[in-house]
């Protein structure tokens, strides 16, 4: 792979401007791309909000592969350098310092930690300050969670929210607080945003542009999220395929396996059975709502190209699964993950075995505390609530909660644990009432109307 160094963008033909303060809140891999890209630019002063702000030093490295195309990630790539600066990493006690003047708040952590920092973070931002808030990866009813919060602590009078669909970045950090590898970006970024008016609305999707330098596209709702075909579908499918087996304390793997690289038929079919539930899910609340949910329901392009031919091929003849067509799914879906070049060489989550015959599963990864109380639990809840059974969802969510030591549901009930996860449930939604309640309230109140496509639901 040819490398060579890239230019801070524009440095020569940047207007002045005034400088604008980008908060990220979490110390992953994402905060670390945006530390490096968003810290080089003119106009841009860059914090970070974290648990190890020592380990963080002021100038990030970025190596990036670029793609020949950012659609179809199969072909061949070169790599890039750059560096970008930080005002400072700050530890979470000093919430208060590292938000003031915040103009921009990008939330860049595992699912599970979205209710957390936003307990520090809304308190301790400016109320007479218009500010933009939102996550990277907004699964799990981020704005369930946003509603709850902005009515129970203090938050900025004026606040655009969002949340982006697709996690915008594939990236490895190399050296935690100092280097990052940045394998590709998506060619857009899909995203719900509510605003307190239209004039924040439109500095949030011009915002979120710039930040990515990729076209915006606005989904209907944050429903879209939810509902998303990422993490909750790839990951525990995908689990599924290589553990399935798995016994803890008794089953141990000779080896490492790559994620997607070494993906089997199993995982194949791991994936088709949340599918089968996610798309009825979805097709059932897109009439409930009355929004077009399905045009969102696969946003990467091998996706919407599977999910629209199934839609012509399939299911307008009434064809639940695949039909015909398993054999060839499950012959060609390993073959497309393992020829893709920003994915195949990732590998799964693991760690050695206490006995250090090999390697089992690492459970504690978000792979699993996220795409599974925070994905699969809240699709079976949003079906549970809706009236609409999720069975091959509720079958994957018994085999990894085993893998797990947890008990989300104790055959078809809920059970002790269902209350850590993010289903509508822990708002109190039991039945269709609620979830359209639950569905149409707006986050916060607006101040002049804004457009309904991007409003809480």
């Amino acid at each position: 792979m040819l490398r060579r160094p890239i230019p801070t963008p524009n440095l020569a033909t940047a207007r002045p401007q005034a400088q604008r303060t980008l908060v990220l809140c979490g110390g992953s891999n994402g905060s670390h791309v945006l530390a490096a890209d968003i810290g080089r630019r003119p106009g841009w002063r860059v914090r970070v909000l974290t648990s190890r702000p020592q380990a963080w030093a002021r100038e990030i490295a970025c190596t990036e592969q670029i793609h020949r195309s950012d659609r179809f990630p199969l072909l061949g790539t070169r790599g890039v350098d750059y560096r970008g600066g930080i005002d400072g990493a700050f530890a979470w006690e000093d919430a208060a310092e590292a938000l003031r003047g915040a103009d921009v708040v990008v939330l860049s952590c595992p699912v599970q930690a979205h209710r957390a920092i936003l307990e520090r973070v809304l308190p301790a931002l400016d109320p007479d300050r218009p500010v933009i808030v939102g996550s990277l990866f907004a699964q799990a009813g981020f704005d369930w969670l946003l509603r709850d919060l902005t009515r129970r602590l203090p938050a900025p009078r004026r606040a655009a929210y969002f949340g982006i669909q697709r996690f915008p970045l594939l990236c490895k950090t190399q050296e935690y607080g100092r280097s990052v590898a940045l394998y590709g970006r998506f060619a857009r970024i899909y995203a719900a945003i509510t605003a307190t008016d239209e004039a924040l609305h439109e500095r949030a999707r011009a915002t979120l542009g710039e930040l990515f330098e990729r076209p915006v596209v606005e989904v209907p709702s944050f429903l879209c999220c939810t509902l998303n075909m990422s993490n909750q579908l790839l990951h525990p499918g995908i689990a599924w395929g290589h553990f399935r087996d798995y016994v803890p304390g008794e089953t141990v793997y000779p080896k490492r396996v790559r994620f997607y690289g070494d993906l089997n038929k199993g995982g194949v079919q791991g994936m088709e059975a949340i599918y089968r539930d996610l798309h009825r899910l979805t097709r059932e609340l897109a009439d409930f709502t009355g929004q077009p949910l399905l045009d969102f329901l696969g946003v990467d392009p091998l996706m919407r190209w599977a999910v629209r031919l199934r839609t012509r091929v399939l299911h307008r003849r009434g064809i639940d699964g695949l039909g015909p067509l398993r054999h060839l799914e499950e012959l060609f879906g390993p073959l497309t993950f393992r020829n893709n070049r920003r994915l195949r060489d990732l590998y799964a989550p693991m760690l050695p075995s206490p006995d250090g015959r090999g390697f089992i599963p690492d459970v504690r990864s978000r792979f699993w505390t996220d795409d599974i109380p925070h994905g699969l639990c809240v699709l079976a809840g949003l079906g549970r609530a809706l009236g609409t059974p999720t069975p091959r969802i509720d079958a994957l969510i018994r085999d990894h909660q085993a893998m797990m030591g947890r008990r989300y549901l104790v055959g078809d009930a809920l059970g002790p644990d269902w209350k850590d996860t993010s289903a509508p449930q822990r708002y109190g939604v039991s039945d269709r009432a609620g979830l359209r309640e639950l569905l149409c309230r707006p986050i916060a109140a607006r101040e002049e109307p804004t457009r309904g496509r991007a409003a809480g639901a």
